[in-house]
């Protein structure tokens, strides 16, 4: 995570008037998981969110739509993936960190 923090502080500082986004990564379900499945787990990805998060400057916006899209209906064969309507849930969550 340090590695993605340092490059997102760059760009920030690299260009002062963009808004810098970082979206955080989206759930995972882990009983469709079909490769990986020792290092492809939600609460890897939780653990990422958590440890990025506080690692980014506060001229960067955190878009935390993780346990949003997790709370709701998600659906994604391989674990991985989604559905039509979940990408779209996404969308408009991502959408709602913007205004």
């Amino acid at each position: 995570t340090t590695t993605y923090a340092d490059y997102e502080k760059k760009l920030a500082d690299e260009y002062p008037k963009a808004k810098v986004v970082v979206v955080s990564v989206t759930p995972i379900i882990d009983d469709n998981v079909k490769y990986y499945r020792s290092i492809v787990t939600d609460a890897n990805a939780v653990k990422f969110n958590d440890t990025l998060k506080p690692k980014l400057n506060s001229n960067i916006l955190y878009c935390d739509i993780h346990d949003q899209i997790k709370n709701g209906e998600c659906n994604a064969s391989d674990g991985v993936h989604y559905d039509t309507n979940t990408y779209k849930r996404i969308y408009d969550a991502i959408l709602g960190c913007l205004k």
